[in-house]
C-alpha cells in the first residue's frame, strides 16, 4: 500500500473515531469507482537555460467516498495509474489522494478544506506535491431530477514539494454530469478536471488533466 494511501486512511480513521463523530448518528454515505484518463504536462525552466516541455498520458483507477454528518461531510479520493510519454521511453507511476472535511451551508453548496497529495515515481526517484486547499462545490439539477451537474473550484493556501525550489502555487477546477437511476441508489458520472501546480520562482509548472468516468452507490 502506498504511503499516500496509508496517510489518507489514517486521517479518515482519526476523524471517524473522534468523540464528536462517534456521538453522531452516522447516515449512509456514498462511494464510487472511477476510471481516469490522465494527461500530465510538465514545463521545466532551468536557471539561465531554455524551457523544456514533456507530456505523459495514461489510465488510472481509483475510488471516491463521502460520509455526510449533519451539515458536515467527510470526503476521500484516491487514484493510481501509469503514464508514459508516448514513445515508451519514460514511464511514471502516478498516485493522487485527497481527504477533505466539508460544510454544507445549503443543500446544493459544499465548502471544503484539507490536504491533496500527488506523486510521480520514475527510475530517478519519487517527486511529491502536497497542497493544503480550500474548495467550493455547487450542484444543480438539469432537465430532470435524475440528471444533474456540478462545478468545483479550489486553490492551495500553502504547499510543499520534495524537489527543486520551494512550493509556488496550486489551483484547479472540475465540472461534470451525474445521472441517478432513481429506484436504487446507483448513479453514473462523467467529468473533466484540471489541476495546476507551480514551483517557486517559476522553475517548473505541472498541469494535470483528467477525464473521469465513474459508477457510484449511495444517495447523493
Amino acid at each position: 500500500m502506498s504511503r499516500i494511501l496509508r496517510v489518507l486512511l489514517a486521517g479518515a480513521l482519526l476523524l471517524l473515531t473522534s468523540p464528536v463523530v462517534a456521538r453522531a448518528q452516522l447516515p449512509r454515505g456514498r462511494v464510487s469507482g472511477t476510471l481516469v484518463l490522465t494527461r500530465l504536462d510538465t514545463e521545466v525552466v532551468p536557471l539561465g537555460g531554455q524551457a523544456t516541455n514533456e507530456s505523459f498520458t495514461g489510465l488510472a483507477y481509483g475510488f471516491e467516498g463521502a460520509l455526510p454528518l449533519w451539515k458536515l461531510e467527510l470526503g476521500l479520493r484516491y487514484i493510481n495509474g501509469s503514464l508514459d510519454n508516448g514513445d515508451g521511453n519514460v514511464d511514471l507511476d502516478f498516485v493522487e489522494g485527497e481527504v477533505f472535511l466539508g460544510l454544507r451551508p445549503l443543500p446544493w453548496v459544499v465548502l471544503k478544506a484539507g490536504p491533496h497529495a500527488r506523486s510521480f515515481k520514475t527510475v530517478a526517484g519519487v517527486e511529491r506535491w502536497l497542497f493544503w486547499e480550500i474548495r467550493a462545490r455547487a450542484e444543480a439539477g438539469l432537465l430532470s431530477p435524475r440528471l444533474g451537474t456540478y462545478f468545483e473550484f479550489w486553490g492551495a493556501l500553502v504547499g510543499d514539494v520534495n524537489f527543486g525550489r520551494s512550493f509556488g502555487s496550486g489551483r484547479g477546477a472540475e465540472a461534470g454530469l451525474t445521472y441517478e437511476l432513481g429506484s436504487v441508489p446507483l448513479w453514473g458520472r462523467l467529468g473533466y478536471r484540471v489541476d495546476r501546480g507551480t514551483v517557486g520562482g517559476g522553475s517548473r509548472f505541472d498541469s494535470v488533466q483528467e477525464v473521469l468516468i465513474g459508477i457510484g452507490y449511495g444517495w447523493r
